[in-house]
């Protein structure tokens, strides 16, 4: 790496000018992580916008990602875990209704877990239910509940 290079990774990094960066790299014999540390002994490391240090992966590859339960350490948490993921599944899928409409009228409004349900239990019925009403002209949507 260059040492423009250098200077320009420790101000957009750092905070910092170009030319503290410029005497920070040649006190540091432009080695860019003892002018890192330098910076920081001199407490001028926490003056960026955000202070994200990388080997070299970009930092928008970091995700927080809380733990599922396929991370669970015993059967107990796994059951927790498990539980907690379903019930913020069940209210995400609460927000969503199935809309049947015929001549922009909206004629039935139902929740799409009624519907799920209903197509688990009986799917026969309900395709031959949707395949009649598609015949007479009724259209199908799913839209998020106000």
């Amino acid at each position: 790496m260059e040492h423009h290079e250098m200077a320009e990774k420790l101000v957009e990094k750092c905070g910092i000018s170009y030319e503290e960066a410029g005497e920070v790299l040649k006190e540091a014999n432009f080695d860019l992580l003892d002018a890192m540390i330098i910076l920081e002994r001199r407490g001028k490391l926490g003056s960026s916008k955000t202070n994200k240090y990388s080997t070299g992966l970009r930092p928008d590859y970091y995700v927080y990602s809380k733990k599922t339960a396929a991370d669970a350490d015993n059967f107990k948490e796994f059951i927790g875990l498990a539980w907690e993921n379903l019930c913020e599944f069940m209210k995400d899928i609460l927000k969503y209704q199935v809309v049947i409409s015929k001549n922009g009228e909206e004629k039935l409004v139902f929740p799409l877990l009624l519907a799920i349900i209903l197509l688990c239990c009986t799917v026969g019925l309900c395709f031959l239910i949707v395949i009649i009403t598609l015949f007479n002209g009724c259209s199908y949507s799913i839209r998020k509940s106000e």
